[in-house]
């Protein structure tokens, strides 16, 4: 059992050498998407004429669109592997040996916490003014066919009611990591990705929201993927034969 790391440097240091072990010893991995949620909605400029009847309805837009995606999208935010397989691809960072080369400097703040019996230590990264250079220090970014086939997915499900142009403008604004580690061994026991990214467009209403016109549109998206892992090695296990 190693000793608390204090201090945001020793943190992510700790954080560094536990989570570079996940593709090295390969353990068995459930991912799956932890949170979902768009926030900040703002139709017109923030000091203009605002178009506060459809940021009301953004809710309702949301739902619809997220009941709709969630299917089309389970297969490739959901997955599991099995132990020895390899991780590579699945794991942040996608297609590299390692998972983080964050640096204290990369880090806005840093806490560690143990649970009441000091089984389990909670870290908490929340990265410094995320640029996408940055960030693609220790998350996974998703791919450019990945994100294509979002915006479609959204185009589908909003026709007939709402039109947008390409993204005009992406910025990661809060990027936290969230990750449970074994005091016993120091193996991580979960760990999630939280992403929040603010996006620009132009919107167009279509048939019973026409009437909104065409205005500037910019929301905030929080997402997050989870990885539960299980350190347990069949090789090394008997199970009782029945009798």
């Amino acid at each position: 059992m190693s000793e608390m790391p204090v201090g945001k440097e020793a943190m992510v240091n700790y954080y560094n050498s536990v989570i570079n072990a996940v593709k090295v010893k390969k353990p068995a991995v459930k991912k799956f998407q932890s949170t979902e949620n768009v926030s900040n909605v703002i139709c017109g400029t923030e000091d203009g004429e605002r178009n506060t009847l459809l940021e009301k309805s953004v809710p309702t837009l949301k739902k619809f669109i997220f009941d709709g995606t969630k299917k089309a999208f389970e297969e490739s935010r959901n997955a599991e592997t099995k132990y020895g397989d390899d991780l590579t691809a699945l794991f942040p960072v996608s297609g590299e040996s390692w998972s983080s080369r964050l640096t204290a400097a990369d880090v806005e703040s840093a806490e560690i916490e143990a649970n009441d019996d000091n089984s389990q230590r909670t870290l908490t990264l929340v990265i410094k003014e995320p640029s996408v250079d940055l960030v693609k220090k220790a998350f996974n970014l998703g791919s450019e066919e990945d994100r294509a086939a979002a915006v479609k997915e959204f185009r589908e499900r909003l026709k007939g009611y709402l039109s947008f142009t390409d993204i005009e403008s992406l910025t990661y604004t809060e990027c936290k990591i969230i990750c449970v580690i074994n005091t016993k061994d120091n193996t991580v026991a979960s760990v999630e990705y939280i992403r929040t990214e603010k996006i620009t467009t132009t919107i167009t209403g279509e048939g019973t929201l026409a009437e909104i016109g065409t205005l500037p549109c910019s929301f905030e998206y929080t997402y997050g993927d989870k990885y539960e892992m299980d350190w347990t090695d069949p090789s090394t296990t008997t199970t009782a034969e029945a009798d």
